[in-house]
């Protein structure tokens, strides 16, 4: 791993490994599923072969699905990878090791893989979005469409705009649900770990240090810091 090189995904597996490989070894799993629907859906799009009417963007934009469905063939050995590496990280019994594990899958080259294709589907889902909004746009918004002729989909085109309005919600809700899901296991182990504190303040309660314990443990240091017992300190039971 490149050193100076930190990243927000680096940073939360410092501080959160376990949560961090719970979750997206969790959200992989239902993300995976989600993008082979809609995957399906457009290779659907792509075989209607019933007679419709095109538009001079018809052949542009089934050659920009053809090109969404070559990019995801690559995928499904992406996530079976990432899982893979995620689950092997939960099952190191402690917390720096699973931390290695996270940090070392980031360089894996399935995963970068994946991440080189995840920022194309993006492209190719904001190039649909502009697409989308420029062709429902009224006239009367911009001066240079003031005298275009009304605009037409064809029905393959209508069948595309619904398409991307579904990869969009299936985008932003895998996102929100990731980032719920990550805050709520964060609160619930900081939880955890409170009472676990608690529960050993309670079975070993610390002492403050007394006048007279002061001068009977003169000569003993504190095995901690090996720095000398003063009065109000706070020695380990």
């Amino acid at each position: 791993m490149a050193e100076g090189r930190h990243t927000l995904v680096m940073e939360l597996i410092a501080l959160h490994p376990r949560e961090y490989a719970l979750v997206n070894s969790r959200v992989l799993a239902l993300s995976a599923v989600i993008t082979s629907a809609l995957v399906a859906h457009c290779v659907t799009l792509l075989n209607d072969s019933s007679v419709e009417p095109a538009t001079p963007a018809t052949p542009w934009l089934r050659a920009a699905c053809m090109v969404r469905v070559l990019a995801a063939l690559p995928r499904p050995f992406a996530w079976y990878r990432i899982y893979v590496l995620h689950a092997a990280a939960l099952k190191q019994p402690e917390v720096l090791r699973v931390a290695h594990r996270c940090l070392a899958a980031l360089e894996d080259p399935f995963v970068r893989l994946n991440n080189r294709l995840r920022t194309a589907y993006v492209t190719w889902l904001v190039a649909m979005l502009i697409w989308l909004l420029y062709c429902c746009m009224p006239h009367g918004v911009l001066p240079w469409l003031a005298s275009a002729p009304e605009r037409k989909f064809s029905p393959f085109e209508k069948r595309l705009q619904w398409h991307v309005l579904c990869c969009l919600a299936a985008m932003l809700l895998t996102n929100l649900g990731s980032a719920a899901l990550m805050l709520l296991l964060i609160s619930h182990g900081d939880h955890e770990r409170v009472e676990a504190s608690q529960r050993l303040d309670k079975a070993a309660p610390a002492q403050e240090v007394s006048r007279g314990m002061e001068a009977r443990l003169s000569e003993d240091p504190c095995i901690i810091c090996f720095g000398d017992l003063a009065a109000g300190a706070y020695p380990p039971p």
